[in-house]
């Protein structure tokens, strides 16, 4: 999941932005049986819950976060966005999900 204010920035550098993230990254679908799985997870926050469940469906390499404590008791991988940033300039993706 990816939070960021795009009214700051020009519409063009927004849809070449999304365009290129839709490149890399994969969209993931939730329904009713995604919410139900987040309910059984030990967080805090639903919210991050139904990140973890998504992750999860998926089998995601790892969730992009700023608050890694925040999915410490989740079984899923996270990684900060300078992590990703820097894994984008310097590997391929096929290993991300080491």
């Amino acid at each position: 999941m990816i939070d960021c204010d795009l009214s700051l920035f020009p519409r063009n550098a927004n849809l070449n932005a999304v365009t290129n993230l839709l490149e890399l990254l994969r969209v993931v679908l939730i329904d009713t049986a995604d919410f139900s799985r987040a309910m059984t997870i030990s967080l805090n926050d639903f919210e991050d819950a139904v990140q973890v469940a998504a992750c999860a469906k998926v089998g995601a390499g790892f969730l992009i976060t700023r608050n890694s404590k925040d999915f410490k008791n989740a079984n899923v991988r996270t990684r900060t966005p300078d992590e990703v940033l820097s894994l984008l300039t310097t590997t391929s993706p096929r290993t991300w999900k080491s």
